[in-house]
């Protein structure tokens, strides 16, 4: 339990931090186009803190391996912390910090989408509304399973009994 509290809380400052940065920098704001760039950053170190976290388990279990069922169990245990303290601090952020995220980022969807000049406005006004769904937390949550899911296939290590078998 503690290595998923421990790489949980980990990601969650981390991902703190990345948004202080980019809204202090502008980035989360007047340069949110040019902020989103800076999005892959908070997702690789996410998975590196999944990846840490599967791995600390994996050296602790010794030769009793990590089969690919408690990777992914301990990735969704660092996910579900991680997920619960960033959504806390989200939650404060998104209120108190920046609470017009959402509208900048609606904004710099309709501008992008404006700015190819073959795109009606009713469709526009379609895939704009479309993209605010994207702002949810649930979509965030299911984009941490997936990382989940994924980084657990690489981490598995058959027990070395069965593997001499």
């Amino acid at each position: 339990m503690k290595t998923y509290l421990t790489y949980g809380a980990y990601s969650a400052i981390v991902t703190a931090l990345i948004n202080l940065g980019l809204y202090f920098t502008g980035y989360q704001t007047e340069k949110l186009a040019s902020g989103q760039n800076f999005q892959w950053v908070g997702i690789a170190m996410f998975l590196l803190f999944i990846l840490l976290g599967m791995r600390e388990v994996r050296d602790a279990r010794g030769d009793q391996g990590l089969s690919y069922p408690r990777a992914l169990g301990t990735g969704l245990m660092i996910t579900l912390f991680a997920g619960l303290f960033s959504a806390l601090y989200s939650f404060f952020h998104f209120t108190f910090i920046n609470p017009e995220y959402a509208q900048y980022a609606i904004q710099m969807t309709r501008t992008q989408l404006e700015a190819k000049g073959n795109i009606p406005a009713d469709q526009i006004d379609k895939i704009v509304e479309i993209s605010a769904v994207f702002l949810k937390p649930w979509i965030i949550a299911l984009m941490s399973l997936f990382g989940s899911l994924i980084t657990a296939i690489f981490v598995k290590r058959t027990p070395l009994d069965a593997a001499a078998a």
